[in-house]
């Protein structure tokens, strides 16, 4: 069974541990994959890297799931997808004072690191009637970015601001992550995250590919 290290759902907390396997269980339900891989919560980035690293070490069918942070590169974008080169993205990104935000070496193949681009609420974007649905009245559609615009350009911070402008007159008075997130993810329609973001794509296709090949095993 391919296992998937997540970054999300809180260190030591086993009840937002839970929503974040059954959303993204939902979540590949509703992609068509068959073959239904294992997800691992793990909390912190860097804990979602540690567990990877453990398991690929131990020579365990293993993908990494983490936020960019920020936008990819597009030299890091060519050719297929087994081409493209999140490593070296997650490897590229500094802070201010160009110190390196995720210092972590290569450790599995290119196939097996995946980006939410640029967070894992950016794929929400991509569904505002799942939204609409979930927050019901008060919910103010027309914050959310236009069908043309590329939601994987839009900013973390520019993410937050719509999430919170578009809930904040509903009955749940606003967004709220811990609250909402997972299961918005169990919600929205993969179909249309995969038409506006292009590494939930290479995601789902490489995560139906690597369960098929270990079920062939």
């Amino acid at each position: 069974m391919v296992r998937i290290y997540v970054e999300g759902g809180g260190d030591h907390n086993p009840s937002l541990a839970h929503d974040v396997r059954q959303g993204f269980q939902s979540f590949f339900v509703k992609s068509g994959i068959k073959m239904k891989p294992r997800v691992i919560a793990s909390g912190s980035r860097i804990k979602a890297y540690e567990d990877y690293c453990i398991a690929v070490k131990s020579g365990l069918p293993a993908m990494l799931l983490v936020d960019s942070e920020a936008p990819v590169f597009e030299r890091f974008v060519q050719g297929t997808h087994h081409d493209w080169k999140p490593w070296e993205q997650l490897q590229s990104r500094k802070d201010q004072a160009g110190v390196q935000c995720d210092p972590w070496e290569k450790v599995g193949s290119d196939a097996d690191c995946h980006l939410m681009v640029q967070m894992m609420e950016t794929w929400f974007l991509a569904d505002v009637d799942a939204m609409k649905a979930y927050f019901k009245g008060g919910f103010k559609a027309n914050m959310f970015p236009n069908d043309d615009e590329n939601i994987e350009e839009i900013s973390k911070t520019r993410t937050e601001a719509i999430l919170k402008a578009s809930t904040a007159e509903t009955k749940k008075e606003g967004y709220i992550k811990g609250r909402d997130s997972f299961i918005i993810l169990s919600q929205v329609d993969p179909k249309k995250v995969r038409a506006r973001s292009k590494w939930a794509d290479r995601f789902l296709r490489l995560l139906t590919e690597k369960t098929e090949q270990t079920f062939l095993r």
